[in-house]
């Protein structure tokens, strides 16, 4: 109810707006009578002040009530005449400087009359909005048992607000509901709120409004994992319509942690199987029935891929960013974390099981990189395996990619098993240190000639054994004469104390020249 709905009720055509048409659009809660002059401890904001204006005894005291109103969040003052004859100057002032409303009511009407006007009102609209928000409660609650309470409190929305909604994760994945905006314009709008101090926030994006919300039961202070989306501007809503949405949210919410505590159940067990897994020793019965606490097939394909932190960051951290990176293609893929790290097991299709395709989620890891905060996070993805057996070579592979995920410079990196060769699990297998020694012992005496005389020994000795040794396909690259060429081998061969017609040497200098790429590529 507001303030312009006051003077247009049956009882009250006879008072007079004095001053105050700009605040016309104020909500009124209630009705407060009083001739004190500071009454403000006993307002609790919303109320239209009735008085009789004895209280007043010069006119400094109008300017001190007024304030007194303002001070206590009351929206207008109504002000009898019958003591004092007439409206006080002072007192229209006072509610000029203050922008206080004024009324002036009438001496045959009594006060009484006036509270028992607003204030049935009042009670009408509140049984009024009290029926329609028992009503949404009603229907969310079905649907609830309908097994759909996601779509039905985006539907929800739409029927009754008009606008569209959707529910999407911290990425802007959308979970469920209508989302008429791009991807792009989500996972922008999705990092928002991410940032945001306090939610609900609105963001005008370049395909229209939005508006974010906590997904969280009953409005829980916890920062949230999932957002309900609303293509409209919360600025323009009604009270009636923020507090329906509100509703709505903490519904889904409600229903999101529901689905959690199974999820959560799962992942435990999810957890004790990757520790069967880690061990050399475990049963296969043991680990199928592992797998099947954790809701998964012991007889179906499983494709496994395991994700390791960075710095500070938590097991948890990256179990959900492991989530978030392969739920476009594995929605029914079970994550948990492990230590600082995390584990997904994927089914896959039994008659014909194909892996997940690795430059999609190489690209997803990369559009994740806002939600990663400054933390890295390497990704390892093993083969396929069905059955206990085929299962811990998969877990081994998943562990041999994520060793050489976690070598890449920088950034988020992921690592499928079939882009490692030997040459990378040695590099990733072995630590920084002996790495750093062996490779200045093999290389060092060549990097220190080339410093001093400013010469290419080290590039030449690089392209010599990318051509498996090949004189004239090095020498046309290189635009040298053979005999230079032969010139330089031998002179690298001479410094250094090797053969390069022997294998073990030439695998000591390719390796080497691996290990120099990578230190570079982390200085760079």
């Amino acid at each position: 109810m507001q303030l312009s709905d006051v003077t247009a009720l049956p009882g009250l055509a006879s008072v007079r707006l004095i001053h105050g048409t700009e605040q016309l659009d104020r909500q009124v809660r209630w009705v407060y009578t009083t001739d004190l002059l500071d009454f403000r401890k006993y307002l609790a904001g919303g109320e239209i002040v009735l008085t009789s204006t004895t209280w007043r005894r010069r006119p400094e005291d109008s300017d001190y009530f007024v304030r007194a109103l303002a001070d206590g969040g009351a929206v207008a003052l109504m002000a009898g005449t019958a003591m004092l004859g007439v409206m006080p100057p002072d007192l229209v002032r006072a509610c000029a400087l203050h922008r206080m409303p004024l009324f002036q009511v009438p001496d045959e009407l009594s006060f009484g009359d006036i509270a028992e006007e607003v204030i049935g009102r009042l009670h009408e609209e509140r049984g009024s909005a009290l029926e329609q928000m028992v009503g949404r409660h009603r229907r969310l609650l079905s649907s609830f048992t309908r097994g759909d309470p996601l779509e039905a409190g985006t539907d929800l929305l739409r029927t009754e607000l008009g606008f569209d909604s959707w529910t999407m994760s911290l990425t802007g994945r959308v979970l469920s509901g209508r989302c008429p905006y791009s991807a792009e314009v989500r996972a922008v709008a999705a990092r928002h709120a991410v940032d945001a101090v306090r939610l609900p926030v609105y963001r005008q994006t370049p395909e229209g409004p939005v508006t974010l919300l906590a997904a969280t039961p009953g409005g829980a202070p916890q920062a949230p994992t999932r957002l309900l989306a609303c293509a409209a501007d919360l600025r323009d809503w009604s009270q009636a319509e923020r507090e329906t949405v509100e509703e709505v949210a903490a519904f889904l919410g409600a229903w999101l942690a529901r689905t959690d505590e199974g999820e959560r159940q799962r992942r435990e067990q999810l957890a004790r199987l990757a520790a069967l897994l880690d061990r050399d020793d475990t049963d296969p019965a043991t680990v199928a029935a592992a797998l099947t606490s954790a809701g998964l097939d012991p007889e179906r394909p499983h494709q496994i891929l395991r994700a390791q932190a960075g710095g500070e960051a938590t097991g948890e951290w990256a179990r959900q960013i492991l989530t978030e990176l392969i739920a476009e293609q594995a929605p029914d893929a079970v994550t948990a974390a492990v230590g600082t790290g995390a584990v997904a097991v994927i089914p896959r299709h039994p008659q014909a099981p194909a892996a997940l395709d690795t430059s999609s989620l190489r690209h997803r890891l990369e559009c994740l990189g806002p939600l990663l905060d400054g933390n890295s996070i390497g990704v390892g993805a093993g083969g396929i395996g069905a059955g206990a057996h085929a299962l811990r070579r998969a877990w081994d592979q998943a562990e041999h990619a994520l060793l050489v995920a976690r070598q890449h410079p920088g950034g988020p990196s992921l690592v499928d098993i079939d882009e490692v060769d030997t040459f990378g699990m040695l590099l990733a297998a072995t630590p920084d240190s002996l790495r750093s020694v062996f490779c200045d012992r093999v290389l060092g005496p060549v990097e220190e000639y080339d410093a001093r005389g400013r010469t290419d020994l080290l590039d030449t000795l690089a392209a010599y054994l990318a051509a498996s040794g090949s004189w004239h396909t090095v020498a046309a690259e290189r635009h040298l004469h053979v005999n230079t060429l032969r010139y330089r081998i031998r002179r690298v061969e001479e410094l250094t104390g090797r053969d390069l017609s022997q294998w073990r040497d030439r695998f000591d200098f390719q390796l080497a020249l691996d290990l120099r790429r990578n230190r570079i590529g982390d200085r760079s």
